[in-house]
């Protein structure tokens, strides 16, 4: 079962949450793997926009999401693969989720785009 619904109007992905203790860790490795092969899996040529808005992420998390980036990477710089661009959502007061995704833009290919909040929507959601 995929825990990472493609929503196929828009070709988009989500991740989102709070990502510390080892339990939920094995969920975001879980959910990056489902992603991953969601990507792989697609249409070539298909353009595929995932959205990352992780409020807290460990150090252990954060090093899981650098090595998921760089394999979507690879499977973006193949040719006649997807393109796949990720939107990185972070509040505007939080400069490590604001490094990690510069970071992210920085060691990858990838189209990052960088979206400041007020807020993140999933702690609004608590």
């Amino acid at each position: 079962m995929n825990t990472i619904p493609l929503h196929y109007e828009t070709n988009s992905m989500t991740i989102e949450g709070v990502y510390l203790a080892f339990k939920t860790l094995d969920l975001l490795a879980d959910k990056l793997v489902d992603m991953y092969c969601s990507v792989q899996m697609s249409t070539p040529g298909t353009h595929l926009r995932v959205e990352f808005e992780l409020p807290i992420l460990g150090t252990r998390g954060k090093r899981l999401l650098m090595q998921f980036m760089k394999a979507l990477d690879k499977i973006n710089a193949k040719p006649n693969t997807g393109n796949v661009e990720i939107d990185w959502r972070y509040q505007y007061e939080d400069e490590d989720m604001e490094e990690l995704g510069e970071l992210i833009e920085e060691l990858t290919s990838l189209n990052v785009h960088m979206i400041q909040t007020e807020a993140y929507s999933v702690l609004r959601k608590v």
